[in-house]
């Protein structure tokens, strides 16, 4: 797992849930979000790029914490088998694995028995600029950019305005949608 630290179903996860800061990323079959906090590990060691990801749903029982391999990549790693412990001596050019395949997550449609594709989920960050463009959950999308969404292609991503046509409560709307191509990606 090339994450930092990873918590599944935590009890803090209200605390998290109030950092404006937060990442939504695709993980697997589901989505989880990723913060970025200070942590100070010994006396005078500052880790100022700590990710802490949050599962809602996972494999792993709840409670579960688990530490990846970007957190063991910053130390050189000390088995003491006899003793039972685990030394951690930090590397000071520490570079962070990326992987960019790893894509933003904005919102999910899917598509119900009537072929209706629904919006089912909006990820609850700051710069989602879908949901600043006001998406929401529930809405029916039929187009975008006049192009129904059976016949979209890969090509409408790289647009800088996408105009959404939905239908919610019944009522036929647009909704323009300007993209930021600069967000970051990957993981």
């Amino acid at each position: 797992m090339a994450l930092d630290v990873a918590l599944i179903y935590p009890k803090e996860s209200e605390f998290f849930n109030k950092n404006e800061d937060v990442v939504w990323t695709q993980h697997v079959s589901w989505y989880n979000r990723r913060y970025t906090v200070k942590a100070k590990l010994f006396d005078n060691f500052v880790i100022d790029s700590l990710r802490i990801y949050i599962f809602d749903k996972s494999a792993f029982p709840a409670g579960t914490c688990l530490i990846g391999l970007n957190f063991l990549k910053r130390f050189n790693v000390f088995f003491d088998l006899k003793n039972k412990h685990i030394g951690l001596q930090p590397i000071k050019n520490f570079q962070r694995i990326v992987n960019p395949l790893s894509r933003r997550v904005h919102y999910l449609a899917e598509q119900n028995s009537k072929g209706q594709y629904i919006i089912t989920f909006i990820a609850d960050y700051k710069k989602n600029f879908y949901k600043t463009a006001g998406l929401q959950t529930g809405d029916e999308i039929k187009e975008i950019n006049g192009v129904p969404l059976k016949k979209l292609n890969f090509m409408i991503s790289e647009q800088d305005t996408l105009v959404y046509d939905i239908i919610r409560q019944g009522k036929s709307m647009k909704i323009v949608v300007p993209v930021n191509k600069n967000e970051e990606q990957g993981e």
